[in-house]
């Protein structure tokens, strides 16, 4: 399986090894052998991290040859981790009451250190939009588009949203973003449809559609959708 792939390095992993390559020529830069079966990898190019689950460490790994940089203990929550993009890594933690603000951290996973937070109302979503933006939806009704390198909101919009929000979703075009707000499906026939996406399902859709500009992130349209498969 393909773990890490950028411009001068793709990494995959057998059942117990990880293999770096050059995507240029495929020659074989480096193996780390030995590889537990609980890692989570990521990494920008320059450096790749595995955090080992199991032992509670994060390795970071020069790219080019491997060579080990350092080795911390892993000191994020599994449970609050949102997702990780290159070598930054989000998560979105709750407070410790229903009304509690939700804090939202970014965090270098490569030395290990906070590159910003933010407060958001408790209940809220944060979607994953593209490399370089985040997007976190509010209860009230408010998307906002973050800059992933510095938390600066770079969009704010009122959208429609379905209750209870269950499914949250970003999907890409060459011209537009769109995101999917959806609640349960209430139709469970079409739990059932037949799928043409190999092994994926088909995000099925109870709520609303919106389309943004992808460069302005300006609101294009918004559709209502009702027990719909997304095609």
């Amino acid at each position: 399986d393909v773990v890490h792939a950028s411009a001068g390095l793709l990494c995959y992993r057998t059942r117990n090894r990880l293999i770096a390559i050059d995507p240029a020529n495929g020659e074989r830069l480096w193996t780390r052998h030995q590889l537990p079966p609980q890692v989570s990898i990521t990494g920008d190019g320059e450096r790749v991290v595995l955090r080992l689950l199991a032992t509670r460490e994060t390795e970071v790994r020069r790219g080019f040859d491997g060579k080990l940089l350092s080795r911390r203990t892993d000191e994020s929550e599994l449970g609050t981790i949102v997702f990780e993009q290159g070598r930054l890594q989000l998560s979105l933690h709750s407070g410790k009451s229903d009304e509690a603000a939700a804090k939202l951290y970014c965090q270098d996973v490569v030395i290990g250190e906070t590159v910003w937070q933010r407060k958001h109302p408790a209940g809220s979503v944060v979607l994953r939009v593209d490399e370089s933006r985040c997007g976190v939806v509010e209860p009230s009704g408010i998307l906002r588009f973050l800059s992933l390198a510095d938390g600066r909101e770079l969009s704010k919009q009122d959208v429609s949203l379905p209750k209870p929000l269950s499914t949250a979703h970003v999907f890409a075009d060459d011209l537009r973003l769109f995101v999917i707000l959806s609640g349960p499906v209430t139709e469970t026939s079409w739990l059932n449809t037949q799928q043409d996406r190999g092994n994926y399902r088909r995000p099925l859709l109870n709520g609303w559609l919106h389309a943004f500009d992808r460069r302005s992130l300006k609101p294009l349209w918004t559709i209502p959708t009702k027990n719909l498969p997304f095609a």
